[in-house]
């Protein structure tokens, strides 16, 4: 009976058998992300667009950039509220890390400046004037 067995049909069944048994290992260990996968046709379409327009992706890295920047303002003046950091340190700080930001277009430097106007006048030290919040990104020219 062996003898009637080829190796091509050996390997054939035990590749399938195979195939079978991590098939069913793998519903069993990621069956979660694989629903999540199958019920996000979302994401479908993000992996089968070949591209996408410029203007879309610019908006994206400048939306990134702006709520990064925005973290590192927070954190600033967090750390110079509890240090006790006089508004002429801060100032320098605040346009060392603008420097890096200045590709932002005008209406994100905007929302950045009322964003430290804001965050400043919270803690009652670091008033801001306009003029002031002007010249930080003006540090770079």
């Amino acid at each position: 009976m062996l003898r009637s067995v080829s190796w091509q049909g050996f390997f054939i069944v035990t590749g399938m058998l195979t195939g079978i048994y991590y098939t069913i290992i793998a519903l069993i260990y990621y069956r979660t992300e694989i629903g999540i996968f199958l019920r996000s046709p979302k994401k479908w379409k993000n992996i089968f667009q070949k591209t996408s327009s410029p203007k879309e992706k610019n908006n994206e890295d400048f939306f990134a950039s702006a709520s990064t920047l925005k973290k590192e303002v927070d954190q600033l003046i967090s750390n110079a509220y509890y240090r006790k950091t006089n508004k002429t340190d801060l100032h320098l700080g605040l346009r060392e890390h603008l420097e890096n930001y200045a590709g932002l277009p005008e209406h994100f430097r905007i929302a950045i400046n009322n964003h430290i106007q804001s965050t400043g006048e919270k803690t009652g030290l670091f008033p801001f004037t306009k003029e002031e919040l002007s010249m930080l990104w003006r540090a770079g020219e």
